[in-house]
């Protein structure tokens, strides 16, 4: 089974993603819509899950104590932490070695279909030979981010585009013929 890769991710002016471990703007429309993408693409049928959120353990710590695990949501961290694995019927975590190769195989092995990969800037850069999907938010400023990512668009098509006071939203996929 091939599993599609999606990045999903905010950016400032200057493409920061970060400042001292969280993001740096409050953005209420952009956060539901990430919620709703990941959340409807993460339902299971038949208690097979569809999709995964998958983020680097920096990412995770960032999380908000309410909302961690992401509810409704199988959550995988790359860490290269000794922990393997924790959870319960309803959320589950899942602990893998610094290998995106790892984290496939255990993709594949429990029939997912996609993975949003949702940060940080390290675990971006190793899944983007695969991405096929970048779900980009630019929220409007400099927010003086002490982390950046820039992913070069190249051979990617504009699909949807949503331009809000604060932000735009663009779904971009990759072009069938690269």
């Amino acid at each position: 089974m091939i599993v599609k890769i999606e990045f999903i991710y905010a950016r400032d002016d200057k493409n920061g993603i970060a400042k001292n471990g969280n993001m740096p703007w409050n953005c209420p429309k952009d956060l539901k819509r990430f919620a709703k993408i990941t959340k409807e693409n993460c339902k299971a049928k038949k208690r097979i899950p569809k999709a995964a959120v998958l983020m680097g353990r920096k990412t995770w710590d960032s999380l908000n104590k309410k909302f961690k695990p992401l509810p409704n949501r199988t959550n995988i961290i790359l860490s290269r932490s000794t922990k393997t694995h924790y959870g319960d019927d309803e959320k589950e975590i899942i602990y893998f070695s610094q290998s995106p190769e790892d984290c496939k195989s255990f993709l594949n092995r429990n029939c997912f279909t996609k993975v949003f990969v949702i940060g940080g800037a390290e675990i971006f850069k190793l899944f983007e030979k695969q991405v096929s999907v970048v779900h980009e938010s630019h929220i409007f400023g400099d927010f003086d981010c002490d982390i950046t990512f820039s992913f070069d668009l190249k051979g990617f098509s504009p699909e949807v585009v949503e331009e809000l006071d604060d932000h735009k939203y663009t779904l971009w996929r990759k072009n069938d013929s690269l």
